[in-house]
């Protein structure tokens, strides 16, 4: 069973101090992938070392704190935004993959959102389709250059 608390608590880094690798294997790398097999051990042991030290840790969980500063600076910023913005999105998760592009545009006047879903792939989409990751980041790319 995985423990996950409030990030927003201080606490919480307190607790996964020096236990990060089966915190994060548990928590996130065993939970969030749909393809369990596509991250080593070895793949597991680097990422979670990178929240090895205290401010690493409370920078990486920072993220989570800053959620509702987040939701209130979007609100307040209605600017029509004209820069493409691709999104891409995993087949398999918490949510039905596909309405976010519509929304940035409806919501947040994003001209120019797409969102791309990929199949076989939760959380950790470059580890579990890397391929298809790395296909679409060039084809994004090369569409941006072109101005298509």
């Amino acid at each position: 069973m995985a423990l996950w608390l409030s990030s927003t608590s201080q606490i919480t880094g307190l607790l996964i101090g020096n236990r990060e690798y089966g915190y994060f294997r548990r928590a996130f790398f065993h939970r969030f992938a749909k393809n369990k097999q596509a991250m080593t051990d070895a793949d597991m042991r680097h990422y979670a070392s990178a929240y090895r030290h205290r401010d690493q840790l409370r920078a990486g969980l920072g993220l989570y704190r800053t959620y509702r500063q987040n939701q209130s600076f979007m609100r307040s910023h209605r600017e029509t935004l004209d820069v493409p913005i691709v999104i891409i999105e995993s087949d398999y998760g918490s949510s039905k993959p596909g309405p976010t592009a519509k929304q940035l545009q409806e919501k947040f006047g994003c001209r120019h959102a797409t969102a791309i879903v990929v199949a076989g792939c939760r959380h950790f989409m470059p580890e579990e389709q890397p391929q298809a990751i790395a296909d679409l980041i060039q084809k994004s790319l090369l569409a941006i250059g072109s101005g298509s």
